[in-house]
């Protein structure tokens, strides 16, 4: 195989999956840090973490891929993506590398099969050690949005803590 016929990928696991993002698309590897959880979010967005100053939305594949969904834990690891101006995390279990990888499977040799949301699935690749499911950063991103947008526009507004209801107001 030809080396200008390859992509250069980050590649991850989840579950029992091995995924990968466009190395272009992938701008760094957090671990260890403290996911803050935001109230009425959806299943998929799992939380914020600080990256570098500033709040980063985590999204968690597994509905979309149709695993299992699991608890997050300290030493999960977040790939931050940038993608169509969006920059969010991508709760994995681990990251294996990055790697070279060569052009896509027919699609019967296909990693992942019958995705629930078969759009976040660009292509499937070969790679030494097995075949990879290759992430749409794009169409993640859009779809992180989309579901936030959902489940915050059906959300029933609360109250701030400071307002006296009762009262028909708030005070300040």
């Amino acid at each position: 195989m030809d080396l200008e016929q390859r992509e250069s990928f980050c590649i991850v696991e989840r579950g029992a999956l091995r995924l990968a993002l466009s190395a272009g698309a992938v701008r760094r590897v957090l671990s260890g840090g403290t996911l803050t959880r935001v109230p009425g979010a959806p299943a998929q967005l799992v939380g914020l973490v600080d990256d570098r100053g500033t709040a980063l939305p985590v999204v968690r594949l597994d509905d979309w891929l149709g695993l299992l969904p699991r608890a997050c834990t300290s030493g999960d690891a977040v790939v931050v993506v940038e993608s169509d101006g969006l920059r969010f995390g991508v709760l994995v279990d681990r990251v294996e590398g990055v790697a070279l990888l060569a052009e896509a499977m027919p699609a019967g040799e296909a990693a992942l099969r019958d995705p629930p949301a078969p759009d976040l699935i660009a292509v499937c690749r070969r790679s030494p050690r097995g075949p990879v499911a290759v992430l749409a950063a794009g169409a993640l991103a859009q779809a992180a949005v989309a579901a936030a947008d959902h489940a915050f526009a059906h959300a029933r507004p609360r109250p701030a803590p400071w307002c006296d209801s009762s009262e028909g107001g708030c005070a300040a």
